[in-house]
């Protein structure tokens, strides 16, 4: 016990958060049962059974937290039960510690768990998986044909405009939640959250194809669309609709894609205040 904290609040390490994801579900339950266990010796006071009544909710927010690692091998409908599930849990917990903390700060470590946990589910629903253009040359396919390589239908997919030219580095596509696919002419990797692709004009007054992450809105058009939205298609553009876009891009740029550019968060911030020119 550090001061009034039982030992043993937070990860094994001392400085872990959370379970770390190759330990055992059994070494988390004999780690958990001896932290409650731990809690029966306190003192009958305030501090001691404060800590006794913390001990469920605590374990709780860990369990429910390392439980998020494994959700992406449950099926569509049972992984967004799951996250329901893990909110409302987490909700519960939470809310049982605040109460125990009431007219006192809130204990450090305590304080923590809670907002790992609820960032353990913020990643969890914004994750999935990005597919990179790594050929020179990407022309964007149709979407049928996208959504046939993607395999098992996702719950949500982006994906740039049929016939749209990409340089390499340039996101094609995402899709939650993450799933092993491909999509010819991409590479495929896991990310904690999605990024936009900005079709911009520079300083110098040539187009370019800026990257940056979803949140916020940067200059220029956005070239990865909704493709499928709670399991479901979206409305597609149709035929003409690809063929104006394809003609626009040609007056544009030709038969090659812009340069892709990378922002940094500090580049975004000012691109989006509008004050990059490079």
């Amino acid at each position: 016990m550090t001061g009034s904290r039982p030992a043993g609040v937070r990860g094994a390490d001392g400085g872990s958060p959370l379970p770390e994801r190759g330990l055992a579900w059994a070494g988390l339950l004999a780690r958990w049962a001896e932290f409650a266990q731990a809690t029966k010796g306190f003192p009958r006071s305030a501090t001691g059974d404060r800590w006794r009544e913390a001990a469920a909710p605590i374990i709780g927010l860990q369990a429910v937290a390392f439980a998020l690692g494994d959700i992406e091998s449950l099926s569509r409908a049972d992984r967004a039960a799951g996250l329901d599930r893990a909110e409302m849990l987490i909700r519960q917990h939470a809310s049982a510690l605040h109460a125990l903390w009431r007219g006192r700060p809130m204990d450090a470590e305590v304080g923590a768990l809670i907002e790992d946990a609820m960032a353990a589910l913020a990643g969890t629903k914004c994750a999935g998986t990005e597919f990179v253009v790594a050929v020179e040359g990407f022309v964007m396919p149709g979407w049928p044909e996208v959504l046939a390589s993607l395999g098992e239908g996702p719950d949500e997919a982006w994906a740039a405009m049929p016939g749209t030219r990409l340089g390499v580095g340039a996101p094609a596509a995402f899709l939650r939640p993450p799933a092993v696919a491909g999509l010819p002419g991409c590479d495929a990797a896991p990310r904690a959250d999605m990024r936009q692709v900005y079709r911009q004009v520079g300083g110098d007054g040539a187009l370019r194809d800026a990257v940056a992450p979803m949140a916020g809105l940067l200059p220029g058009r956005p070239l990865l669309l909704p493709m499928i939205e709670r399991g479901a298609p979206t409305a597609w553009p149709d035929g003409a609709g690809a063929a104006q876009w394809v003609a626009e891009q040609a007056a544009a740029c030709g038969e090659h894609a812009p340069p892709v550019i990378v922002l940094s968060p500090a580049v975004e911030n000012s691109a989006r205040e509008g004050r990059v020119e490079e």
